[in-house]
């Protein structure tokens, strides 16, 4: 079985954070998003920032690979790099508007993330 884990981008402090718990008393307040809880904590705006699952999967050099993520994988001779998306129960990566295949059928190497290397998909266009 897979670990669930997550991390969050800070958009307003824009950074990545390691999420290490996550707290909803009631559905009415927004979740409580917290990173280094037991050492004071740093709580953050879930409504400002994004929160990623982490796929179960690594990349070829074992690498987490958390959803936002930018991989690299080859398709017929073909390098691709395409965002990781979670999409009909399962983590994703489209190689171009139509065509969108499981994460898990390739080879992959993480080269970045949407947030803090967005010019790696502007390349795919």
């Amino acid at each position: 079985m897979r670990g669930i884990k997550f991390r969050a981008w800070d958009a307003k402090e824009k950074q990545m954070l390691e999420v290490n718990h996550l707290f909803n008393l009631d559905n009415e307040q927004p979740i409580e998003v917290w990173t280094n809880y037991y050492e004071g904590g740093y709580r953050f705006n879930p409504d400002k920032s994004e929160l990623m699952q982490y796929t179960g999967l690594k990349d070829m050099y074992g690498r987490d690979i958390y959803e936002g993520d930018v991989v690299e994988f080859e398709v017929s001779l073909i390098r691709i790099k395409a965002e990781v998306k979670y999409s009909r129960s399962q983590f994703i990566v489209n190689m171009n508007s139509v065509m969108s295949r499981s994460l898990g059928a390739y080879s992959v190497k993480v080269i970045g993330n949407k947030f803090q290397n967005l010019e790696l998909l502007e390349e795919q266009k």
